[in-house]
């Protein structure tokens, strides 16, 4: 495993974490903790999660799982999504006011759930533009002074977003913050031509999450079958929106071809070119067994040379879609 300074502070990550978002979810307690000590084992101390992932059950499951080796490894969550019924009886989350009250009632149930005295990487999870900014990053510094966080970063900001952050904390006095966390894979590329020049300007660490596209970059759907049962895309509508594109998926035949003359997976080839992307720390991925996390593991000591990402980069010049993925994802925060 090879490890990067996380952004502007003192602390070194893995190049690859795990997502905590299906913990909870798809695995009960004693699976996440059998699944995130394998992925320490192997070489991973960045952990990822959030209070509204695993059906809220997520910290709890990670504050047990990381019991005997909390200060071996690095704990982010964040702050700022609260969950609501849509009109169409789904979930769904709106952007909380992130007043110094609400950041400090959250962070204290964030550390009483992952059973810890501080969190290595605050995160605020979303942009709300009603929010007085200098008062959200006063806490946080305040908070890293008290040593509840060491750091704090964002999840889901626009370009435009974190320029105002930015702006706001250079000319208050207020630390920067040490990452931005965005949607970036091989087919979702908007984030390198706006989001990561920005963050390199300031010494913002890059954590990449979807980096299997939602299942799209596992060469599970192609043009020419129907939705596998059981996948995502059997249950979600916005997967089967993307793969309705057929650019979308003679891009991935092509990726899978590109892997398998490489004696690779797809998989593997997507985790290998995103850790290989100059502005990023630390990828992200989700999985709900080890066979996952294996497959994934793969891609840890795969490091592509100059002449496979040339080799790589030719074939969206070859067919054109560059600019096609260049714009994705439309937005920066789906709610």
């Amino acid at each position: 495993m090879r490890f990067r300074k996380l952004g502007n502070t003192e602390m070194t990550v893995s190049v690859l974490g795990l997502g905590g978002l299906h913990f909870g979810t798809y695995l009960d307690r004693i699976q996440t903790r059998d699944l995130v000590r394998r992925a320490f084992d192997s070489g991973i101390n960045f952990i990822d999660t959030a209070p509204l992932y695993g059906n809220f059950h997520s910290e709890t499951y990670i504050g047990d799982a990381v019991s005997g080796i909390r200060d071996k490894v690095i704990l982010t969550t964040k702050v700022g999504l609260e969950p609501i019924r849509r009109q169409d009886g789904m979930f769904g989350v709106t952007v909380a006011h992130l007043t110094p009250a609400y950041i400090r009632s959250k962070i204290d149930e964030s550390l009483h759930q992952l059973k810890t005295d501080y969190i290595d990487l605050y995160q605020l999870h979303a942009f709300n533009p009603e929010t007085d900014i200098i008062e959200t990053l006063s806490v946080l510094a305040e908070m890293m002074t008290e040593g509840k966080i060491r750091h704090y970063g964002c999840s889901n900001y626009s370009p435009q977003e974190l320029d105002i952050l930015i702006s706001v904390a250079t000319c208050n006095g207020l630390p920067l913050p040490a990452i931005a966390q965005c949607h970036y894979n091989m087919v979702e590329r908007r984030a390198e031509r706006e989001l990561m020049p920005l963050c390199i300007r300031h010494g913002i660490g890059v954590v990449c999450n979807r980096v299997l596209a939602r299942g799209v970059l596992t060469g599970r759907y192609n043009r020419h079958s129907l939705i596998p049962a059981g996948s995502r895309a059997e249950s979600s509508q916005r997967i089967r929106n993307w793969i309705s594109d057929s650019c979308d998926l003679m891009l991935v035949e092509e990726l899978q071809n590109y892997a398998k003359s490489q004696r690779r997976t797809l998989v593997e080839l997507a985790i290998a070119w995103a850790k290989s992307r100059p502005a990023v720390t630390t990828v992200l991925f989700g999985v709900r067994s080890h066979v996952q996390l294996d497959d994934c593991m793969r891609a840890a000591t795969w490091a592509l040379d100059d002449d496979q990402i040339r080799e790589i980069e030719y074939i969206f010049d070859r067919m054109q879609l560059r600019e096609f993925v260049e714009k994705k994802p439309e937005v920066y925060f789906e709610q």
